[in-house]
């Protein structure tokens, strides 16, 4: 599993290394509003769900974000969205607030 830049300093593609074969995407955005409730957004593409990747991407951006001096970061996810739930819990997201239906979780960088 590795991150590698793709479109701008802040969003990456999630790659398995073995096979260079791109099978999602993860960013930083590093603001939160009305509209947006947390700093970083990912998507695993299906046929590759279900295997943590976005938990290990997650993981490894929060390092690059320690690099940066960022110690803390918002991220959220729809209350029905179980998997994104069970991984942010995994990371170890703090849930702060419930947003209409949106689960909005405090996470510390590693």
């Amino acid at each position: 599993m590795a991150l590698q830049t793709w479109f701008n300093k802040d969003s990456y593609s999630i790659c398995l290394c073995n096979e260079k074969c791109e099978v999602g995407i993860i960013n930083y955005r590093g603001y939160h509003d009305s509209t947006c409730y947390g700093d970083i957004g990912y998507v695993v593409y299906e046929k590759f769900r279900g295997n943590n990747y976005a938990y290990q991407s997650l993981c490894l951006l929060s390092e690059i974000l320690k690099e940066r001096g960022i110690n803390d970061f918002l991220i959220s996810a729809e209350i029905k969205n179980i998997a994104s739930n069970k991984t942010i819990q995994k990371y170890g997201g703090m849930l702060i607030d419930n947003v209409n239906g949106i689960y909005v979780y405090d996470c510390k960088t590693r």
